[in-house]
């Protein structure tokens, strides 16, 4: 029997082995080729519709019909930034005014005077005359110069056509119904006609925006005492008091006497 060399063997054997690898290989490329075609998509499918989220790596799924979700939920509009909230409320209903103020006997029809009438107990200047319109009442108001003590006053109802103190003549007022208001101790008769009193002679209502005050005339001025006439739509409770600085005989008429309703 003949001897085999070591060395033929070897050879023999890494031939093998060289074939078993390649076999290996062969089967190996074979099965990994069929799985991937069993996995693949086909080439005509269209992708899943998905919109990536802004800012966020998920993906949102979004329905085929605009302004709802994939749940069927509608979608809120988002605020509209430039909208100013709704912050309004309905003002509150203020309590009607009263005129004359309860518990206030400030406020009568009478015949009404300071405490020293009719004696002045100083000589002063009428400086000016005003009307204005405030809530529940008019006002009439007569101003004097700043050196004057305090002043001597009368006011009241007139019974029947007005007239002029000094001359008795009819005077011409616009008006329903009147007061008188009498200040004494006013000097103009002293002064030289260029330094008398050069302010309003009549005032009117409707200038002034008032509601139950129609008209205001100066209606005497004479013996050291100034009249004026108002004229009203009606007379009602009434007030009258003075101020200093400067000093001010006030008249406050109320537009509708609430408190006899």
């Amino acid at each position: 029997m003949s001897k085999i060399s070591p060395i033929c063997c070897r050879i023999k054997a890494r031939r093998g082995l060289a074939h078993l690898g390649l076999v290996l290989a062969v089967l190996s490329l074979v099965a990994s080729s069929c799985g991937g075609k069993e996995n693949a998509s086909p080439p005509d499918a269209d992708p899943p519709a998905t919109e990536e989220a802004e800012g966020n790596d998920e993906s949102v799924t979004i329905d085929e019909e605009a302004g709802t979700d994939a749940s069927g939920t509608e979608e809120s509009p988002d605020p509209d930034p430039d909208e100013e909230p709704d912050t309004a409320t309905a003002p509150e209903e203020e309590p009607p005014l009263v005129c004359p103020p309860d518990d206030d006997n400030d406020w009568s029809t009478s015949f009404t005077t300071s405490s020293d009438w009719p004696f002045a107990s100083a000589e002063t200047l009428l400086a000016n005359a005003a009307i204005g319109a405030h809530d529940g009442y008019d006002r009439f108001v007569l101003t004097f110069d700043e050196q004057t003590e305090p002043l001597s006053w009368m006011v009241q109802v007139v019974d029947g056509q007005p007239v002029r103190g000094a001359s008795g003549l009819d005077l011409d007022i616009e008006g329903s119904e009147f007061l008188l208001v009498v200040v004494a101790g006013v000097a103009d008769y002293l002064l030289e006609t260029e330094d008398q009193y050069a302010g309003p002679r009549q005032l009117d209502g409707v200038d002034a925006g008032t509601s139950n005050l129609v008209q205001a005339v100066l209606s005497g001025d004479f013996e050291a005492q100034v009249d004026w006439h108002i004229g009203y739509d009606q007379i009602n409770a009434f007030r009258v008091f003075a101020l200093e600085s400067p000093p001010r005989v006030v008249v406050d008429m109320c537009i509708e006497d609430t408190a006899a309703g």
